[in-house]
C-alpha cells in the first residue's frame, strides 16, 4: 500500500488539474496515491483525468454536487489506503519537498496530529508571486516552537489551539495528518461548505501537537471566483466553526474572543445585506451581533435597518449642519 494518499476535491477545475497533478508527479518522494474527488463537476474532469493516464490516480465522481470540499474531503479520506494523508485543492502547485518533508516530519514525530508547511501565493491572471502566506502572521511567529531538525518545528497543542482564535494560519494544500488522526478527532464537518478545514485544524490541535516545516511547500492560486469570495457565506460559516468552539471547554479569554468574532461575522452579514437593499435580513443578523456580545456597530445597523438609510443619512446631516451653525 501506499504510504501517503493525496486527496484532491475537486469542481469545474479541469483547466488547472494537469498542472497541479504534474506538481505531485514530479516530488523527490513517489510512494503515493493520488485520489481525485470531482463533486459533480460539469466540465471536462473526467476526461482530463483520463488523459493523464497515470496508474496512481484513483478518480471517483460524485452523483450530486455538495457546495463545498468538505463531502469530497471526506470521501477521499475514507478511501484513502495510506499512513499518512496529504490534502491538495485542485488548483494549487506541490513545490519539491513539499510530500517528503510532511512524511519525514511525522516519522520522526510519532505524536503528532498533523503537519504543515508555509505557501506563496501568486495571481491567476498575471501570474505573478503575492508573497509568502504566513509572512505577517505575527501572532503565529511569536508562538513557542520547539525546533526538533533544521527547518523542522514541534507546536504544543495548548498553543497551536489558541492562536487559530486569532489567525487562520493553516492552508489545505500544506497539510499532511496521520491517517489514524480522524479515528480520534472525525472527519471533516459537512454541514460547513466553507470553513470546514479550520474546523478540522482545530479539532487537531485541541488533541495533539503539530509539526510546523518552516519552508514554502507549495503555490496557492489566488482566483477571483473560488468558493472563498461568495458573498455572506464565508462570515455564515466562520461563524458556525467558532460556535462550535464556545462550549469546548475553553479559558474565559477564549470564550469572550468567540463572542467577539461571532458578533463580527454576523455584524458583517448584516452589512451585506443591507447594502444589498434587504433590511429584514440585515435587521436579523445585527440582532444576532447585538445579542452575543453589544457593539454601538450593530445598534447603529439596527437603527438604520428600521428608518431606511436615506432618511438615516438626511438626519445625519441635520446633524451636521447643527454642529456647523
Amino acid at each position: 500500500m501506499p504510504k501517503v494518499s493525496i486527496v484532491i476535491p475537486t469542481y469545474n477545475s479541469a483547466r488547472y488539474l494537469p498542472e497541479t497533478i504534474n506538481s505531485i508527479l514530479s516530488q523527490d518522494f513517489d510512494d503515493f496515491e493520488i485520489i481525485v474527488v470531482d463533486d459533480h463537476s460539469t466540465d471536462d474532469t473526467k476526461k482530463v483525468i483520463k488523459e493523464l493516464k497515470c496508474n496512481k490516480i484513483r478518480y471517483i465522481f460524485l452523483e450530486k454536487n455538495h457546495g463545498g470540499p468538505s463531502k469530497p474531503r471526506n470521501i477521499g479520506v475514507k478511501a484513502a489506503q495510506g499512513k499518512y494523508i496529504a490534502f491538495c485543492d485542485s488548483d494549487d502547485l506541490f513545490l519539491h519537498g513539499r510530500i517528503s518533508s510532511g512524511v519525514q516530519l511525522l516519522d520522526d514525530n510519532q505524536d503528532l496530529g498533523m503537519s504543515f508547511t508555509d505557501e506563496e501565493k501568486f495571481s491567476e491572471t498575471t501570474g505573478k508571486d503575492l508573497g509568502n502566506f504566513l509572512k505577517e502572521y505575527d501572532l503565529f511567529h511569536a508562538l513557542p516552537k520547539k525546533k526538533v531538525a533544521k527547518n523542522y518545528f514541534v507546536i504544543n497543542s495548548t498553543h497551536a489551539y489558541s492562536c487559530l482564535f486569532y489567525e487562520n494560519y493553516i492552508i489545505p494544500s500544506g497539510v499532511t495528518v496521520p491517517a489514524s488522526v480522524f479515528k480520534a478527532v472525525g472527519y471533516f464537518d459537512e454541514t460547513i461548505t466553507n470553513g470546514d478545514d479550520k474546523d478540522m485544524w482545530f479539532r487537531i490541535a485541541k488533541k495533539f501537537p503539530i509539526g510546523f516545516i518552516d519552508q514554502i511547500g507549495f503555490k496557492y492560486r489566488k482566483r477571483l471566483n473560488s468558493i472563498s469570495t461568495r458573498g455572506p457565506e464565508l462570515a455564515i460559516n466562520r461563524s458556525k466553526v467558532i460556535r462550535k468552539q464556545v462550549n469546548n471547554d475553553i479559558p474565559q479569554s477564549l470564550q469572550k474572543r468567540c463572542h467577539e468574532m461571532i458578533a463580527s461575522d454576523s455584524y458583517g452579514i448584516g452589512y451585506y445585506y443591507q447594502s444589498h437593499g434587504d433590511m429584514k435580513n440585515a435587521r436579523k443578523y445585527y440582532f444576532q451581533s447585538l445579542m452575543v456580545s453589544f457593539n454601538w456597530a450593530a445598534l447603529r445597523g439596527i437603527f438604520i435597518s428600521i428608518i431606511g438609510r436615506k432618511i438615516y443619512l438626511g438626519l445625519k446631516k441635520i446633524k451636521i449642519g447643527e454642529k456647523n451653525d
